[in-house]
């Protein structure tokens, strides 16, 4: 018997999308809730106490952790960056940017470990979603209906101050959200899934982040292509785009519209003041790169180099300081080398590539699962997009979507090895399925990942 990977509720409450038995809310999702809760709200400083609950939830059961692609990748960048950071010279706290790395590694490790059921993935997805809503989205909205602005730009505070961040995180949110409105969920699940997809769209749109909007534009045109469902989805764009259109102030397009002179350096000083000093920070940045593709200038260490180099050239005066390079993968390779850029990416692509295989396996079977897959992909792709425009390998949430990725899609792959399954089918391979006779509730499964 066989249950949809899409209904990830609880036995234990019909229509529940976030189960209350203990197999499902486990001690490290507790403390993973515990750091999303932190590092979203600000409102207690024990975002680490959440992720020490979660370590010791996953060690309490050895036999379920596992060490994946993603992981041994991070692992090796991690290694090679404190390898290059003893050569430095920039470095006026040492080590300091390889011990940062190495807390996002243990929340890599926890949250890779965490989701080993449907359920499992659900609530940390829900969760995710949850407190994005809650907190940044909603005082980017309060701000937005009470007119606080920066040059017409939105944003909250904290971390989520910065507009294009803020719109970069809200990508992952998005294809979060969409997960949960293409699966098979309670009514209710389905309906905030889809009030919270275009609340996000409109939210990207009114931090008028143009990395984030290109970004999503170029993974969801790629999306309709590969999609099966796309009649469904351009209806759905094109509620959305009329309701951003609708509400989304003036100077949104305006600025948008300005993209055009981004095309030619020549031109590129009439999109606006801030356009026209990236272009100078990114030039500033491929040359320390270029000056040291071997081991970089130690990972955390660009902003001390930046402001080193950014006094040898009078054009460069525009960038003067410790700045940042504002492109994730120049800022790679001027911190860590050619070496160094080359293990991240591999990474990214042992991610990417293991879903694109699960999919392309799925579509015939299981079109429903193959979407599911794809929609978290191309968020990841409009991400990293994106980081053409911005430093965002700092941040946890990237690590954190690769690892709802990677356990979507090992739960994904064991439809493969169902004999005889409908869409949506994931064998019951960890409890006995309970079914009341007609008139209550569907059989409800879990499923557990294998641990290799």
């Amino acid at each position: 018997m066989t249950a949809p990977m899409g209904a990830m509720y609880s036995a234990a409450r019909p229509g529940s999308i976030i189960p209350v038995g203990p197999q499902q809310m486990t001690v490290a999702l507790f403390g993973l809730a515990i750091y999303l809760f932190c590092v979203h709200s600000f409102k207690l400083p024990i975002a680490s106490v959440g992720i020490g609950i979660g370590l010791i939830g996953v060690l309490s059961n050895p036999k379920t952790v596992s060490f994946p692609a993603p992981l041994l990748w991070m692992a090796a960048f991690l290694a090679w960056s404190a390898l290059g950071l003893t050569l430095s010279p920039y470095t006026s706290e040492p080590g300091y940017g390889v011990v940062d790395f190495l807390k996002i590694l243990l929340i890599l490790f926890v949250a890779i470990n965490s989701a080993k059921t449907s359920s499992q993935l659900a609530v940390m997805m829900g969760l995710w979603v949850l407190m994005f809503s809650l907190y940044p989205a909603r005082g980017t909205y309060f701000n937005f209906l009470a007119g606080i602005s920066t040059f017409g730009r939105y944003g909250w505070n904290f971390s989520f101050e910065n507009f294009n961040d803020l719109a970069a995180y809200t990508i992952f949110n998005l294809a979060m959200a969409g997960f949960l409105l293409t699966g098979r969920f309670p009514k209710w699940v389905k309906t905030s899934a889809l009030v919270a997809c275009g609340g996000f769209a409109l939210l990207i749109v009114i931090t008028q982040s143009r990395g984030a909007f290109l970004g999503v534009v170029v993974a969801f045109a790629f999306m309709l292509f590969r999609s099966r469902s796309r009649a469904k989805l351009i209806r759905f764009a094109g509620l959305a785009a009329l309701g951003i259109a609708l509400m989304a102030p003036g100077a949104v397009w305006e600025r948008f519209s300005r993209m055009k002179f981004l095309l030619n350096t020549d031109t590129i000083s009439e999109a606006d003041s801030s356009a026209e000093q990236r272009w100078v920070l990114l030039q500033i940045a491929s040359t320390i790169a270029r000056e040291h593709l071997a081991t970089g200038v130690g990972l955390g260490a660009y902003s001390e180099a930046h402001g080193v180099y950014a006094e040898e050239r009078q054009e460069w005066q525009f960038g003067r300081g410790n700045r940042d390079a504002h492109n994730m993968y120049v800022s790679l390779v001027a911190e860590t080398g050619l070496p160094g850029l080359g293990l991240f990416l591999a990474m990214l692509g042992s991610t990417l590539l293991r879903a694109l295989r699960t999919e392309r396996a799925l579509r015939t079977r299981f079109p429903i699962e193959a979407e599911q897959i794809r929609i978290l992909r191309f968020g990841l792709i409009a991400y990293l997009i994106s980081a053409t425009f911005g430093s965002f390998h700092r941040v946890s949430f990237l690590y954190l979507y690769l690892a709802v990725l990677w356990s979507a899609t090992l739960l994904a792959e064991q439809l493969l090895s169902s004999p005889g399954g409908v869409s949506g089918a994931i064998p019951d391979t960890s409890v006995k399925a309970q079914l009341p006779r007609r008139g209550a509730f569907l059989r409800r499964y879990r499923t557990t990942l294998p641990t290799r």
